[in-house]
């Protein structure tokens, strides 16, 4: 289409199977495409490195918090007062549900408000969370105030990817958002050192305050020279019914879970996640019904869009799982302290650290395809093999 909307040529969208409404919304998202495209091309080389400076630093501050209070836990139950362990568990869970439950909610109204506006408003709050956090009382206040981080760092991680697509290129964005996305896994794997270096030195309090300085600078960045690119679909609306479904669903399976996994499945945490499972799949007939969907479901009969999550998704989940096994295996079966089992963490941080802006670069030059499908298919094998899989 051209700069008015008009259809470019060779271009065709879903017919009649898919239904009218369908039909103008791949409309829509084509026009939108095209512009944001357009955009971007025009940005001065100045600005966009703006943006990924900026935006690499909410990635990697939001996903830090989300690891950095796993070696610092138990300090934290010890020292603060009337801390039980079910509120333990809450202080990383209510951080890590909030952020995973508002994601599609947050990409929907930064679809219909701005990515940038929503962006700025998640850096302060991530950042008032955080001092918020470093004075917590008690356990309970802790949970409370982690819950506010989280939903500032859904908003951080939820735009920056956006962002950055608005504002690079087609041929630099690999590179651009594989840096983003290695300032995001380095984020988490460095909280798995930073929280026991940190807390060893300085106290458990050090882990949130740490956040401020650099938050607040980031913050007043951010407004000041952050701006919308991406047009905005201002017909459209927001999806009630999806949103409650999707957040609903997602907090009662992992709270039921969480909770069996302690407890030894008694019938309320059955129920819970019973009734997070079936709030999921109602989920799926309600996007299909509503005019203006939270999650465009249509996007998975797209192979490579389905592999590509699919993919993430797996990667994520075994990173995850190992940075947490290692972090109870040093400091439980091993009897080490914080500060030692976070310097063993390093190797296994540099080594995600160091691979990211690689993959960026040789996917723009090469393709991605190549790299993920054979990166994919021979980590399993060396996992299993590898003398940490067998140690544990």
């Amino acid at each position: 289409m051209g700069s008015h909307g008009r259809r470019s040529p060779g271009v065709t969208f879903p017919t009649d199977r898919r239904g009218p409404t369908a039909v103008r919304r791949a409309e829509r998202n084509y026009i939108r495409t095209r512009r944001s495209t357009a955009a971007s091309s025009r940005c001065p080389m100045q600005y966009k490195y703006v943006v990924l400076t900026n935006t690499t630093i909410g990635t990697f501050m939001a996903l830090l918090d989300s690891n950095i209070i796993l070696i610092s836990l138990p300090t934290i139950i010890r020292d603060l007062p009337g801390t039980t362990t079910i509120e333990g568990i809450w202080i990383i869970l209510g951080y890590v549900l909030v952020t995973a439950s508002l994601l599609l909610t947050i990409g929907r109204l930064a679809d219909l408000y701005g990515r940038v506006r929503l962006y700025n408003l998640g850096f302060a709050i991530f950042t008032i969370g955080s001092g918020l956090c470093s004075l917590a009382p008690n356990g309970t206040s802790l949970v409370l105030f982690r819950l506010v981080q989280g939903i500032g760092a859904g908003l951080l991680f939820a735009n920056s990817a956006a962002i950055l697509t608005d504002a690079f290129p087609v041929s630099e964005r690999g590179r651009a958002l594989g840096l983003n996305q290695v300032a995001g896994t380095g984020g988490a794997l460095i909280g798995l050192v930073a929280g026991g270096v940190l807390t060893a030195l300085l106290g458990w309090q050090s882990i949130f305050w740490i956040n401020v300085p650099f938050g607040v600078f980031a913050t007043i960045w951010a407004y000041a020279r952050l701006k919308e690119l991406g047009a905005r679909p201002g017909r459209e609306k927001l999806d009630p019914a999806g949103n409650l479904l999707f957040a609903g669903g997602l907090s009662l399976a992992l709270l039921g879970v969480t909770l069996g996994a302690i407890s030894g499945w008694a019938s309320l945490d059955l129920v819970l996640l019973f009734a997070g499972v079936a709030c999921l799949f109602a989920f799926v007939p309600v996007e299909r019904a509503v005019a203006s969907p939270m999650m465009d479901l249509a996007l998975f009969r797209n192979k490579v869009f389905s592999a590509g999550v699919l993919s993430n998704l797996l990667a994520s989940t075994s990173r995850g799982a190992v940075g947490l096994v290692l972090v109870f295996y040093f400091q439980g079966a091993l009897g080490l302290d914080a500060l030692t089992a976070g310097l063993l963490l390093i190797p296994f941080s540099l080594a995600f650290v160091s691979v990211g802006p690689l993959s960026g670069y040789l996917s723009d030059k090469y393709g991605p395809r190549l790299f993920t499908h054979e990166l994919r298919a021979d980590r399993a094998p060396r996992g299993r093999r590898g003398n940490v899989g067998d140690s544990l």
